[in-house]
């Protein structure tokens, strides 16, 4: 009796072999796209980040060093010009500088409106008021004039 079950190869035809070949081709395909697709969306969002702090950081660098201008020299006039990407990691993003009313702390945050990424970083500045901006990327000038209608620093776009 299994002898004739042994010699029987009715079930391992060419379509069905074919069929099983390309499920399984299939599956394989699937999950290679799946596991790349995720694995470049958290590669965009930690670039995006990156660039994100390091425009931060250069506006921070930027403002502080205009305060410590502004005080130290008892000068009337103090800037600085701040190199930033025009895009981050391909997209457009804001810079908004905003101090906290009634104290000296000051909130510089990144936005990138194509993705979920926003950088924010408080900065004590301790001897000149920083007015409330938001600028497009791109390079920024940093600005303090004792004799403008406000004395305060001042960022804008280059």
């Amino acid at each position: 009796m299994l002898q004739g079950f042994v010699r029987d190869v009715r079930a391992v035809t060419v379509p069905v072999s074919a069929v099983l070949l390309f499920a399984f081709a299939a599956v394989i395909a699937v999950t290679v796209i799946g596991v790349t697709t995720g694995f470049a969306a958290d590669q965009r969002a930690d670039a995006v980040e990156s660039s994100s702090d390091v425009v931060v950081d250069r506006v921070t660098t930027g403002v502080l060093a205009v305060d410590r201008a502004s005080a130290a020299t008892g000068t009337s006039m103090a800037s600085e010009r701040v190199a930033l990407p025009d895009r981050v990691a391909g997209e457009e993003y804001t810079v908004t500088v905003a101090p906290d009313p009634g104290s000296d702390v000051v909130r510089i945050t990144v936005d990138v409106p194509g993705s979920d990424v926003t950088v924010e970083r408080v900065v004590v500045v301790t001897a000149t008021p920083v007015g409330e901006v938001t600028v497009s990327g791109g390079d920024v000038v940093i600005e303090f004039d004792a004799d403008a209608e406000s004395s305060s620093i001042r960022v804008s776009s280059a």
